[in-house]
């Protein structure tokens, strides 16, 4: 499903990931996406996040940015 409210975006410093808080029809998700080796952005991990805040998705999302979640 493509996301119809993104309520944040975030990007690594290294420009190499970027995280997407979305709200949609079935909840509150956080897509992670990473460049790939031809700088292409690669969806990661969508993780659903629906049965907490829009505080902890952001939380998720910035943890991705920083290296904190691995791949």
């Amino acid at each position: 499903m493509i996301p119809t409210n993104v309520l944040t975006t975030m990007f690594s410093d290294d420009g190499k990931r970027e995280a997407r808080v979305f709200r949609d029809d079935s909840g509150l998700f956080v897509n992670m996406f990473q460049r790939n080796d031809q700088e292409k952005l690669e969806l990661i991990h969508k993780v659903d996040v629906s049965t907490h805040s829009e505080n902890y998705a952001e939380d998720a999302a910035e943890n991705w940015v920083t290296y904190v979640i691995r791949n």
